[in-house]
């Protein structure tokens, strides 16, 4: 058989063997790699009888002959031998032990991965007894001896400078999203070595990989329990993102002619959530969601995001977590999340001591799990305010930082973040305004792009027509884009396009912003629209210009980009002058109100003390109320806890 393998080498590797043969006398350092991947299928094909069947039944001895074959050619005997296009895969979820030793091919999603370390290889044991020397392939732990054969002694010991290690990681994998039945999954610690675990190899949590290996048992030194754990042999990642998505010629030619019809925008809309009735401004900010802009770095080196953050807050029943469920499983790499169930650190990442090294790790959570991709967060109210301040970083900067147990580690998350909340009385109360019911902190509320109220005040007609449509699963397909096509067209315009914005439409902007902030300084009560804000029109524009794969974005998508903007600050009862109340901005009234306020506490005071009798606050309160002439009572309470609050902080 081993001549059958050479010859099989030299007719399909030979190229290989010659890189191998020059490189056998470099220092390793300088070496390009030190494997050679083998296409299973076709070595399969390629042998014969006894052959094929050792390629399925006894693949250990299969790789010990190719290496013996490949040391035979080129002098070199250590080449590490992989694997590819492997036919024969068992989900990782019908794993059993009836596959111990058996080798085979999954998908999984890497959740986390170790530093790299040095692992044995090659070492030489001497026994201390009688002085015998055995030369062992740590590799294969089964082949190591424990006892010696000469004296029956079990005092062997390591000879380290006759030992060769390689660089070793840990991973533990589960099961893909798509692939997941009842999103339930296992866990599988994997182990990877040479130039897999090397810094070279471009892996992160978060990555779908397919690997080719081996199922094996290994046993918990701290308590002696049996566990399962996979020797990878190979590894080839699986594309998952928007810009993996391969795109045919054909698809390329129905794209570039979608995008130049004038109602190409209409029709995405039109296309998206069919089955949800209604809601058309959201499904518009869901639409350049999806789009997005690109990431820009500045001089200073410091990067602008590129995604698009929203937030949906409405009354039950309209639909909320069927948008975010539409929008996870539209993208690529989607991932659904429930507030209810999640954990700030659950969402981001956390370091997380293993059961079985006794090592700390960092557990990556959806956020960066779903680096290029989208994480949907159900019921973002039910995290504490604590926990969603949490995830700023993430909606910002794009990363995601752990500091524990002398772990210090920043992730990518750059990931466009689709939420939903109820009010804060789980519907809205048509006596206070929007802002009054969110219950999400304004630093958070200033991270989302979008924000959108939604009331369920639909009239008896419409209630109707929903009805009707949800009885009778009455779902019209004129004019709608299928699902598959329109993901190509948001891959393809992410990939090809990134459209600058011309002088025209950088101008539109500018006057907007500068329009409202002049506004807002006219009017004592209006609360001017933020830098931020900008940044978001920007964003904005640039994904309508990606619809109709504009090279630049016109003064048209600004416009677009601007409206798209206006309509969801009317949800929530604000317009551009009055924007800034999403960031908590004063209104120059309110900020001589707070003045007011503080100069009334400080004359208390002065004649009370710092501790001030219970009866004597109301008392504080009234004169508040005659002299800023507040009417309505939950004002006045805001301004007088601001106003002790700027004292206290005067005095820390």
């Amino acid at each position: 058989m081993k001549d059958l393998i050479i010859q099989y080498l030299k007719d399909h590797h030979q190229s290989r063997l010659d890189e191998i043969i020059a490189e056998k006398d470099l220092p390793v350092v300088r070496k390009i790699n030190n494997s050679i991947i083998i296409d299973y299928t076709h070595l399969y094909e390629f042998l014969k009888g006894e052959g094929r069947q050792g390629v399925i039944e006894k693949l250990d001895q299969v790789i010990d002959l190719i290496q013996d074959a490949i040391g035979s050619l080129t002098g070199c005997y250590d080449m590490q031998v992989r694997f590819n296009n492997v036919c024969r895969s068992v989900p990782l979820r019908e794993l059993s032990s009836k596959h111990i030793d058996y080798w085979t091919s999954s998908n999984g999603l890497i959740k986390n991965m170790s530093s790299i370390k040095p692992r044995i290889k090659e070492g030489l044991l001497e026994c201390k007894n009688c002085l015998e020397k055995y030369n062992a392939d740590f590799t294969n732990p089964k082949s190591v001896p424990s006892i010696c054969k000469n004296c029956k002694s079990d005092k062997l010991e390591l000879i380290e400078e006759k030992t060769q290690f390689i660089d070793h990681r840990i991973l533990k994998v589960e099961e893909p999203l798509e692939l997941r039945s009842h999103s339930q999954t296992r866990e599988f610690r994997a182990n990877i070595d040479g130039d897999l675990a090397s810094p070279e190899f471009n892996i992160n949590p978060g990555d779908v990989i397919n690997f080719f290996g081996v199922l094996t048992v290994e046993r918990n030194e701290s308590n002696d329990k049996a566990f399962f754990s996979i020797n990878i042999n190979n590894i080839e990642p699986i594309l998952s993102t928007y810009e993996d998505i391969e795109i045919s010629p054909e698809d390329e030619k129905e794209i570039k002619k979608l995008s130049s019809d004038p109602e190409i925008f209409n029709k995405l809309i039109d296309s998206l959530a069919t089955s949800i009735s209604g809601h058309r401004d959201v499904k518009k900010g869901l639409l350049l969601q999806q789009f997005g802009s690109y990431e820009e770095f500045k001089q200073d080196g410091s990067r602008v995001r590129g995604d698009l953050n929203i937030l949906i807050i409405g009354d039950p029943g309209i639909a909320k977590s069927q948008i975010l469920k539409y929008i996870s499983e539209l993208s690529p790499k989607g991932f659904y999340v429930s507030g209810s169930t999640s954990s700030a650190v659950g969402l981001t990442a956390a370091a997380v001591k293993d059961e079985i090294t006794g090592g700390w790790t960092i557990e990556a959570g959806p956020l960066v799990l779903a680096d290029r991709g989208v994480v949907c967060i159900d019921e973002l109210d039910k995290l504490s305010k604590k926990s969603i301040s949490k995830l700023n970083e993430a909606l910002e900067q794009g990363t995601v930082t752990v500091a524990k147990a002398g772990i210090v580690q920043t992730m990518n998350a750059r990931t466009s973040v689709l939420a939903a909340a109820n009010p804060k009385y789980s519907r809205f109360d048509i006596h206070k305004t929007m802002l009054e019911q969110i219950q999400i902190p304004d630093s958070t509320l200033t991270r989302f792009d979008l924000v959108y109220a939604l009331e369920d005040t639909k009239t008896d007609e419409e209630d109707r027509e929903l009805a009707l449509t949800i009885l009778n699963h009455q779902e019209t397909s004129e004019g709608i884009i299928d699902q598959d096509l329109l993901k190509k067209f948001i891959a393809y315009a992410r990939r090809e396009c990134k459209p600058e914005l011309t002088s025209e439409a950088n101008e539109e902007i500018a006057n907007f912003y500068t329009a409202t902030r002049r506004a807002a300084k006219e009017d004592p009560d209006s609360k001017p629209i933020t830098p931020r804000d900008l940044e978001a029109l920007k964003r904005l524009t640039i994904a309508r210009a990606r619809i109709n794969l504009r090279e630049y974005a016109t003064v048209e998508d600004a416009m677009e980009g601007i409206s798209i903007y206006k309509a969801a600050l009317k949800t929530l009862g604000l317009e551009p002058e009055t924007a800034g109340a999403i960031s908590n901005v004063k209104s120059q009234t309110e900020i001589k109100n707070i003045e007011i306020a503080e100069e009334i506490i400080k004359r208390y005071k002065a004649e009370y003390g710092d501790i001030i009798p219970k009866g004597v606050h109301e008392d504080i309160k009234s004169d508040i109320q005659g002299q800023c002439k507040l009417l309505d009572e939950s004002e006045i309470v805001k301004i007088y806890a601001e106003a002790w609050s700027n004292i206290k902080n005067a005095q820390e």
